[in-house]
């Protein structure tokens, strides 16, 4: 005998449907959910529905194809329908609860997982659903409270694991994630995002070598994993291996090519290696798929500006306020390029606007400083460095920047306090022993001055400032030959 074909008998040749029973109406829906043509499904239940519009088949599995259609209001409405009639339907709820979570109301959604619970209190899917609405929320510890609930019924759920060892890293309790992940991969070796999750966390303690073998680990599980790539190639970056995070990011980009983020790092990384006509290729790139991505329109600003090419420079830093008038990096190159232009009360304007929208930003208030100092406001540009040291004591560079011009004004003494500061902080800062050394002239003690730029040297030996000082220094204790030398050295150096 022929198989019937409930979804052919009410089916018509233009499509509409054309049985009279709720029997084939509903088979035929069935049929065709079955067979994943949603839309026809959904067709026949309506049919249904016309006639009575309490079925509770029709509705449900109408739900049921909305959901699979990723129509997640429509589920719930259809499942509210006959709400009264399914409170201990599981399967329903968690839907609805999926539902829920899509659309972003994820309380509601919780309160449907609860509900399975209810039923089924051992059911650690619904714990993990709970976990992952908690996340969405950013109530991290509550998460990882039932995600310990599923693992006390099931301890061997990788998955549990390594999503309780994401909210520990939300929470920057790397440690914790690290075990949490390294469960995970004891229990599931070949799972590709714990490792890849293991190196972020290795990442921000620094242990950035630890966090290239994690990510080696997900590659030589998966070749094709751009994140991976992504990621090794930060960590390598932050190891001030530069060329070899470019490697990453192009092999990242030859899998995704569509990811401005990707083209935006390299980028930088070219930048930070002065390949800057390269690196404005790689930010145009990364504008071309995003048009509003501010810091592209900033670093390629910088990028500009190091070539000399500084109205094309402005043009991005005005782009990028355009798009994010908020932006303190925008108004802190921008400022940067009118103090490089001689044009410190311009640059001032730049750095006000950066001071009010964060005032709490200790560099915005150096650079000021040094735009006061370039205009001889020295009183002002103290200030600005003291307003910089209260918002950051562990600044060392401000120290050396009060120092000096502290030594405008002929204070030597208080000068040197500002350099012993910053060396106590900073021991092998260049600019301090440099401006101890002068200091220790000027207070007559050219004796000592000369220490201080042996001490300059020994770190940068190529530093032909410490030379032309210690000639100096020389020739104020009538050691013309050692004086002499100096200023040779210097001369050769200066040449390179």
């Amino acid at each position: 005998m022929k198989k019937e074909d409930p979804a052919k008998d009410v089916l018509s040749d233009n499509g509409t449907i054309s049985a009279k029973t709720l029997y084939d109406l509903l088979s035929a829906g069935f049929d065709f959910a079955d067979r994943e043509m949603h839309e026809q499904a959904i067709k026949s239940f309506d049919k249904v529905l016309k006639i009575n519009p309490h079925d509770l088949n029709a509705n449900l599995h109408k739900g049921h194809s909305f959901f699979e259609l990723g129509m997640y209001e429509k589920t719930i409405q259809c499942y509210d329908n006959v709400s009264d009639k399914i409170p201990n339907m599981s399967d329903v709820n968690f839907r609805k609860g999926y539902s829920f979570n899509a659309l972003g109301m994820h309380e509601k959604a919780i309160q449907c997982y609860e509900r399975c619970l209810e039923l089924d209190p051992t059911d650690t899917t619904m714990y993990m659903a709970i976990g992952r609405s908690y996340i969405e929320l950013g109530l991290y510890k509550k998460s990882i409270e039932y995600y310990d609930k599923s693992l006390k019924i099931d301890p061997n759920n990788a998955y549990a694991h390594q999503n309780k060892g994401s909210s520990y890293a939300v929470l920057l309790m790397h440690k914790r994630a690290i075990e949490c992940y390294d469960k995970s991969l004891e229990l599931d070796p070949d799972n590709t995002d714990a490792y890849i999750h293991k190196g972020l966390s290795l990442s921000r303690l620094h242990l950035h070598k630890r966090a290239i073998e994690c990510y080696d680990k997900s590659l030589e599980l998966d070749p094709d994993n751009h994140n991976a790539y992504i990621h090794k190639g930060l960590s390598l970056s932050r190891l001030h291996l530069h060329k070899r995070a470019i490697e990453c990011y192009d092999k990242s980009l030859k899998l995704n090519p569509d990811d401005g983020t990707t083209y935006f790092d390299k980028a930088t990384e070219l930048a930070t290696l002065e390949m800057h006509r390269q690196a404005i290729e790689c930010f145009d790139k990364a504008i071309e798929l995003d048009s509003n991505h501010v810091d592209s329109y900033v670093e390629k600003g910088a990028s500009l500006a190091a070539l000399d090419m500084h109205k094309k420079a402005l043009k991005c830093y005005n782009k990028a306020l355009e798009i994010d008038p908020a932006s303190v990096d925008a108004y802190m190159d921008k400022g940067s390029l009118f103090a490089d232009l001689d044009m410190p009360q311009k640059a001032i304007e730049c750095y006000d606007h950066a001071a009010r929208l964060d005032p709490t930003d200790a560099v915005v208030f150096a650079y000021k400083g040094s735009a006061f100092d370039a205009l001889g406001m020295y009183d002002k540009a103290i200030e600005c460095y003291d307003r910089s040291i209260e918002l950051d004591p562990n600044y060392a560079d401000m120290y050396v920047n009060k120092g000096d011009t502290l030594t405008k004004f002929d204070m030597y003494d208080e000068s040197m306090k500002c350099y012993d500061k910053c060396l106590s902080l900073d021991p092998e800062n260049v600019r301090a022993h440099l401006g101890k050394g002068y200091a220790f002239v000027k207070l007559g003690m050219p004796g000592k001055a000369i220490e201080c730029y042996d001490r300059c040297l020994e770190i940068d030996p190529d530093n032909h400032l410490a030379y032309v000082f210690k000639g100096s220094a020389f020739q104020e204790l009538g050691m013309h030959d050692e004086a002499e030398r100096c200023a040779d050295h210097a001369k050769r150096l200066e040449m390179r």
